[in-house]
């Protein structure tokens, strides 16, 4: 029976993607950090401040009970310091001697690198593949994947390629000011090919491992796919409106690299070019998923436009898919209930403990939360949202269905947005009277469209220095003082400030409910 999963590095960029995606699903995440706090912590039911080389530091571990996976993604990409890639193992092998010590049967699923082919030639590299590491990082990498095959203890390795995605937009900066400065060189004349994948790939295929506990002992290599180095670097360039027209030879690339890593060496100046960029960028080979799809039934579902369009578009809206999960974080007796399917036959109004006067809404999305052109449904009968489900059935949609108070006990309706690119540190707050009429032309159990909100509020407040400037009643201008407050610091502790965020609420006889967060 699958139990609580625990997730060792929750501030890594991989237990993001990975904690997100099991999060849509409702698996129960313990996360772990040490010296950064995590992005995302409504992701997780508890997190945990352990130093995984201090052995006594892992006996926190031991208050949680009923653990069935622990999912291990520390391991900085450390190709210069030694020391530093020491963690990749070290931190596991003290992980794997306590579960020995404590005698806890629980598996380990290790974010492994394809960094353990190094020089390997082959154009596709399959999981027997021999491992011939050239760096720190791929050479901790395998030693840590050696302490797991020795221990008796259940494991899967995954080992991925490049990685495609929001959260790793970060990474690729360096390579995004070569090119805005006309500065980015193909390797090569680019027309070799490499393997990529897109964060949500390998997240699903995670998920997949974690609902299947008969997988143990197995390594798996993964990835969306494959695409030549011109292709890739022309889909960037076209992003940001340049061209990339100039090449280097691999010989010139490498005599650059080998001085910049000299002058590491005496200075501590730390290169722009390592000999680890150029091998991977210019290597001709793939990787092969079969094992993948055959074992674990897992299919990428990811191109390459896709992958470079969502790390190198400019997006600084928060999804609602992802502000709900804030919103239960934050203000959890404030959230309207709510719940989100994936699939008409899991709906069930049991879930919810419906009062006869309240009704019924449904939204649909796609998977990632953004909205789709479809109508909305209100209807007190919940037969009316099913019928609604299965007529609107696509692939990779979620369907967001919530319980809303009766028409008579909504009292406003109203928003507010934190922009700090446009606003700075003013929060503007709009609301308005007997809010459904301008907005819903109500007919039970017919869907319909929500008409353009271009109305003139009756209210226009703001939010600033801590406090609500505008006349309204003080008993509901106190609660959104706090709960902007309490919104405004986590987005600040998680380094999420630079967001837009509209929040979405309703002023009924219970006070003020929350609708949504984000677009």
């Amino acid at each position: 029976m699958r139990g609580k999963i625990i997730i060792i590095g929750a501030s890594s960029k991989v237990a993001q993607s990975i904690s997100e995606t099991l999060t849509n699903y409702d698996f129960e995440l313990i996360g772990t950090y040490y010296k950064k706090y995590p992005q995302n912590p409504e992701c997780y039911e508890q997190l945990i401040k352990i130093n995984f080389i201090i052995n006594e530091d892992l006996n926190k571990l031991d208050k949680i009970k009923n653990i069935s996976d622990i999912i291990f993604t520390i391991g900085k990409a450390e190709f210069l310091n030694e020391e530093s890639s020491k963690i990749n193992y070290k931190t596991l092998e003290n992980l794997v001697s306590y579960l020995k010590k404590k005698k806890k049967n629980i598996r380990i699923i290790f974010c492994s690198s394809s960094a353990v082919y190094g020089n390997y030639k082959s154009k596709i590299i399959f999981e027997n593949s021999n491992k011939i590491p050239t760096s720190y990082y791929g050479n901790y990498k395998l030693k840590a994947e050696n302490i797991l095959k020795k221990s008796d203890i259940d494991f899967v390795i995954v080992r991925f390629p490049i990685i495609f995605g929001l959260y790793f937009k970060n990474k690729f900066n360096r390579f995004i000011e070569a090119i805005k400065k006309d500065k980015a060189i193909m390797f090569g004349d680019g027309s070799n090919n490499f393997s990529f994948i897109h964060q949500n790939d390998l997240s699903n295929f995670i998920m997949k491992i974690i609902k299947n506990l008969e997988i143990k002992n197995e390594d798996f290599n993964i990835a969306s796919g494959f695409t030549s180095q011109k292709d890739y670097l022309n889909l960037v360039a076209n992003i940001f409106d340049k061209r990339i027209d100039k090449s280097a030879t691999l010989r010139e690339l490498f005599r650059i690299a080998q001085k910049q890593q000299k002058e590491y060496n005496e200075s501590n100046k730390k290169p722009s070019l390592l000999k680890e960029d150029i091998i991977s960028l210019s290597r001709n080979r793939i990787y092969g998923i079969d094992k993948a799809k055959k074992y674990v039934s897992w299919k990428p579902r990811y191109t390459i436009n896709k992958s470079v369009s969502d790390t190198f578009k400019e997006n600084k809206l928060l999804s609602r898919w992802d502000g709900i999960k804030i919103l239960k974080y934050l203000y959890p007796d404030k959230l309207l209930p709510v719940k989100i399917y994936r699939n008409p036959s899991e709906f069930n109004p049991n879930h919810f403990m419906k009062k006869k006067e309240e009704i019924w809404s449904i939204t649909i999305r796609d998977e990632e939360g953004d909205i789709i052109n479809t109508d909305h449904l209100f209807s007190r009968d919940y037969n009316n949202i099913k019928k609604f489900m299965i007529k609107n059935k696509k692939p990779n949609k979620i369907y967001i269905v919530r319980l809303s108070p009766s028409r008579k006990d909504v009292l406003y309706y109203g928003s507010f947005l934190i922009d700090k690119n446009n606003f700075k540190n003013k929060v503007i707050i709009t609301i308005s009277k007997n809010p459904e009429e301008p907005f819903v032309m109500r007919e039970e159990g017919k869907s319909l469209k929500l008409l353009p909100r271009d109305y003139v509020p009756d209210y226009n407040l703001i939010y600033e220095m801590g406090e609500i400037v505008g006349d309204f009643p003080k008993k509901y201008t106190k609660v959104f003082e706090n709960d902007i407050d309490k919104l405004s610091n986590l987005l600040k502790k998680t380094q999420r400030e630079d967001l837009t965020i509209p929040v979405l609420f309703i002023i009924s006889k219970k006070g003020v409910q929350y609708i949504s967060l984000g677009l």
